[in-house]
């Protein structure tokens, strides 16, 4: 039996794939540079009410829902830029209490944040689960979070246990 011979060698083949993939890369480059070149171009417009003069005697209906809306957005901003934190709140409650405290014979009878205190509970602290805060009876061995079932023991050992050394 003879064999057939090819037409054309490896190389010849490696060749043609390495140009076809030239211009499939060509081909993208175009198509990007083209939606590149339709976006730029919607863009760029000119406004075609630019040099409209408006007739002061025509009733122009947007100007009283844009009055209406600015208001209540200055409100918004105003209560937006005046919002405090917690922390910052705390700041201030602390800086009033101590320039009212200088000045004034009751201040042991107020009570605030930073003079409010509790006593001691008389009931044993709650055992609830470190993971779904359900009551529980199960620690962990290695860091002793607490636990509820199997299932967020599971949790707890992928997730959280921290290895904690007492």
């Amino acid at each position: 039996m003879a064999v057939q011979e090819v037409p054309f060698s490896l190389l010849d083949l490696d060749l043609k794939k390495a140009r076809e993939k030239q211009n499939v890369a060509a081909q993208r480059e175009a198509a990007r540079r083209q939606r590149l070149e339709n976006l730029q171009k919607d863009n760029h417009f000119e406004d075609p009410h630019k040099n409209l003069v408006l007739a002061k005697d025509v009733p122009t209906f947007d100007d009283e829902a844009d009055r209406k809306q600015t208001k209540k957005s200055r409100k918004a901003k105003l209560k937006e830029r005046w919002k405090k934190s917690f922390p910052q709140a705390l700041v201030d409650e602390e800086r009033y209490w101590t320039t009212q405290q200088a000045a004034s014979d009751f201040a042991s009878l107020t009570y605030n944040y930073f003079t409010a205190e509790v006593g001691k509970s008389e009931l044993p602290p709650l055992k609830l689960c470190s993971i779904c805060s359900f009551p529980c009876n199960m620690k962990c061995v290695v860091c002793e979070d607490k636990f509820c079932s199997k299932k967020c023991l599971e949790t707890h050992r992928d997730i959280r246990c921290m290895k904690r050394v007492l």
